[in-house]
């Protein structure tokens, strides 16, 4: 099917009527988003403000919203919630605590924004992800083409799309690209450090100081706290011994970075 067909039969599966593409600021996600933009029920894009990404991203974000007129909506974790708050309380996460990371940083905010969508009991909203089948990894659950998960079906409509495909098409199209992408190889939306690369922390100090001092000054008020306080080098365990884990859509690629290692 094409991209369009995908969306087409997940709003005729589903009755949906309203379509948000979640737009991280990376490549795949620009790509699925510009996709979505031209079809009837698309009403916007949603960026997730994980309150420990690079800025520039963020930046990247509302600029292509403004030259493409998409109107966006942001959302940041709770009060309580936030990347400081978990971090202090239970220190920087590793593989093992990805899934209270996750669902602290984005999963709240999902829920908050199906709230906001949802006009009655029974509607589903659609959002548009850029998740790729080459993305997927041994660790991660299987993330389908069209996925339900309670009011919410998440849509992959670049699923069989290679990385190649996405380049070919962000470049047909004129898109601008995020340069943080192509300076640190992701968009660097969320830098939760659950799946750090090796030299990860070195690339960010060179590429994007900024954001390299912010974790650096937060280890320093982690460690005060008496927390494992070293940002990308968690204890225990490795993510190659990490169990399969739950359906995470917004962090498909994470673990696959590391296992490619």
């Amino acid at each position: 099917m094409t991209p369009h067909e995908i969306i087409d039969k997940a709003c005729a599966d589903y009755s949906i009527t309203k379509v948000v593409a979640l737009f991280s600021g990376g490549h795949d996600s620009l790509t699925a988003t510009y996709v979505a933009s031209s079809h009837p029920a698309f009403i916007g894009t949603a960026h997730i403000n994980t309150g420990i990404g690079v800025r520039e991203t963020r930046e990247y974000v509302y600029e292509t919203c403004r030259q493409q007129g998409w109107e966006l909506f942001e959302y940041h974790p709770p009060e309580g919630h936030t990347y400081r708050d978990i971090v202090l309380k239970h220190g920087f996460p590793g593989p093992g605590a990805h899934r209270y990371a996750y669902t602290s940083l984005k999963e709240r905010c999902l829920r908050q924004l199906t709230k906001d969508f949802k006009e009655h009991r029974l509607e589903h909203i659609g959002l548009v992800s850029g998740v790729r089948s080459e993305e997927s990894t041994r660790r991660m659950a299987h993330v389908d083409t069209i996925q339900k998960d309670g009011s919410r079906v998440f849509i992959a409509p670049i699923h069989d799309w290679s990385k190649m495909k996405c380049n070919e098409y962000i470049t047909k199209e004129g898109l601008k690209r995020n340069e943080v992408v192509d300076m640190i190889h992701m968009s660097g939306e969320c830098l939760c450090g659950a799946f750090a690369r090796k030299g990860e922390f070195a690339h960010l100090q060179f590429f994007y100081p900024e954001t390299a001092k912010m974790i650096s000054d937060l280890e320093d008020e982690v460690a005060a706290a008496g927390k494992p306080a070293v940002w990308g080098k968690p204890p225990g365990q490795h993510p190659k011994d990490q169990q399969l884990m739950d359906f995470m859509p917004l962090c498909v690629g994470c673990a696959k970075r590391v296992e490619e290692e």
